[in-house]
């Protein structure tokens, strides 16, 4: 608005001038004999129209400036904005495949307890020479099913104790330990096979994720594993089955933290890290 009156006020005072000048000028100087000598009085309202028409062209200069400062400042502030939108989209896309990403795991790992909880043993499969009275044997479902495997599994180990040497090398250690789990495994393939194919897509879905914190997710697979599973897992990663795969997952994440090393047998003690 004030730009607005300014030119007003410049257009007013050029006719008012303009009138002024025909009706003051005779008064002044005599009548002009001639046309020529008449237009000649109006030399100095033609500088005057001059001096105004750059004064003109001045102010739409500024008046341009002034317009497309302010159009800068609607670019800069489009550009903020769109900004701010862009890095709002990339927390909700972040947030979203968070999300997407725990839906599936605690579905994986609802999965991992469900086939724990389905694993059924029936007294005398594979464990009478450790009772001789099978009627009291009990039948024994889910997690304590482990503590059975792994009975078995370290009495075999003990009665293959005396073989290994005093002082046996890392070597000899797994191969006597990889021959005594594979026929373990062999028996009981329905129930470890399962479990450990699951266990290991668990724990490579996490590390191939993109979610941050990924030992976050891996320390509630750990908190599921009970102590006799934890053993059965330490032999199974030294053996040919989850030396490759397996294992390089179990130290990377130390699922191996809680291991109950004094239930390990004599002479079968860690030959890996286990933290």
């Amino acid at each position: 608005m004030p730009s607005r009156l300014f030119v007003f006020l410049i257009v007013a005072f050029v006719c008012f001038a303009w009138v002024g000048t025909i009706l003051v000028v005779p008064k002044f100087y005599s009548a002009p004999e001639n046309a020529g000598s008449f237009g000649d009085m109006f030399g100095s309202i033609n500088a005057l129209f001059s001096g105004l028409a750059f004064v003109g062209v001045i102010l739409a200069i500024l008046l341009q400036k002034k317009e497309l400062a302010l159009q800068r400042e609607e670019l800069v502030a489009t550009r903020d904005e769109l900004k701010g939108q862009k890095l709002q989209l990339e927390e909700q896309n972040k947030t979203f495949r968070k999300q997407s990403f725990e839906g599936t795991f605690f579905q994986l790992l609802r999965l991992h307890n469900d086939i724990v909880n389905a694993i059924d043993m029936e007294s005398g499969s594979g464990w009478e020479f450790l009772n001789k009275e099978k009627h009291k044997e009990p039948h024994i479902k889910g997690r304590d099913c482990f503590v059975k495997l792994y009975s078995i599994l370290r009495s075999w180990l003990e009665s293959k104790r005396d073989k290994i040497t005093d002082n046996p090398t890392d070597l000899e250690i797994r191969k006597a330990i990889n021959e005594i789990y594979m026929e373990l495994y062999t028996q009981y393939d329905s129930d470890l096979g399962h479990y450990f194919r699951m266990l290991y897509n668990l724990l490579k879905f996490v590390d191939t994720s993109e979610v941050m914190n990924k030992r976050f997710y891996t320390d509630l697979i750990r908190a599921q594993l009970s102590s006799h599973e934890l053993l059965m897992i330490y032999y199974n990663c030294i053996s040919d089955l989850g030396t490759k795969k397996l294992a390089p997952l179990v130290l990377k994440y130390s699922l191996m933290k809680h291991l109950p090393e004094e239930k390990l047998v004599d002479k079968f003690r860690p030959i890996i890290v286990v933290t």
